[in-house]
């Protein structure tokens, strides 16, 4: 199953190379991504919470990648992911974040998975890259002051639950042939617009 490790282990003769023209305190993992969004290698560096600077995440430019949890629960109050990076790969990257109020996805992202921003419950304004398919389960559950976002134009389905709970959401604009999933918008007590696909 892939992403999977692969080619530099952490015994490969090259890792110490690597590490020191990086900057990296830490060797990266190198892992071969074969999937519907996109194919290509995948670094992996470590990220930790004390990364943050003034409130934002400082990113490694060498890095491609978000991982599990890898910002969680920390002070983060604004996220603008630069240009390096193409996933958001696994689940609650910025999970319960309750400072982060704003988040800039640029359009070299083509893939967030679930939870990612669930209970972040300050975050207002989303900017969601043009070139996201899928907006996954729960990605904005229980983002309780969410006002706007913008659903990217090639979007083809947002999965269950994915505006769970969005208290302030007032409008939203369905892009055409995107499958909802059940449950999407229970919770969205401020919903009064909200424009469907166009039937073929």
């Amino acid at each position: 199953k892939a992403p999977r490790q692969y080619a530099l282990t952490q015994q490969h003769k090259h890792l110490k190379e690597m590490v020191k023209i990086s900057g990296l305190q830490n060797a990266p993992v190198f892992c071969p991504i074969v999937s519907d969004f996109y194919s290509g290698m995948e670094v992996t560096v470590p990220v930790f919470r004390n990364d943050l600077k003034n409130g934002e995440p400082n990113i490694p430019h060498v890095c491609n990648c978000l991982s599990k949890d890898c910002y969680k629960g920390s002070n983060v109050r604004t996220v603008s992911i630069p240009n390096n990076i193409r996933s958001l790969r696994e689940e609650a990257c910025f999970k319960e974040c309750t400072s982060l109020t704003s988040v800039y996805l640029p359009n070299s992202v083509t893939y967030i998975d679930k939870n990612s921003f669930e209970g972040c419950k300050n975050l207002k304004y989303v900017r969601l890259s043009e070139n996201i398919l899928l907006i996954p389960k729960e990605c904005f559950k229980n983002c309780y002051k969410l006002e706007q976002i913008n659903l990217p134009t090639k979007l083809t389905k947002i999965d269950e639950e994915c505006f769970y709970n969005c208290h302030s959401l007032t409008a939203i604009h369905i892009p055409n042939n995107c499958i909802i999933s059940k449950n999407c918008f229970i919770g969205c007590t401020s919903l009064e617009e909200l424009i469907l696909p166009n039937k073929d």
